[in-house]
């Protein structure tokens, strides 16, 4: 089983990704304080290895 993932290693998969979103960033959109644009949910699908879909609940 992998460790899960936190917030500082999300951010730092966004970077390599070229999508610069620090730890804060990452915090308030998983408390759904700030907006997500359409290319940071694709790149957060990306590195969290699943459709952008289920990032928004549409899909089980």
């Amino acid at each position: 089983m992998k460790p899960p993932l936190n917030q500082d290693d999300l951010a730092g998969r966004l970077a390599a990704k070229g999508v610069i979103l620090d730890r804060s960033a990452v915090s308030r959109i998983e408390s759904q304080d700030r907006y997500v644009m359409d290319f940071e949910a694709a790149a957060l699908a990306e590195c969290l290895h699943v459709s952008v879909a289920w990032l928004f609940g549409d899909e089980d």
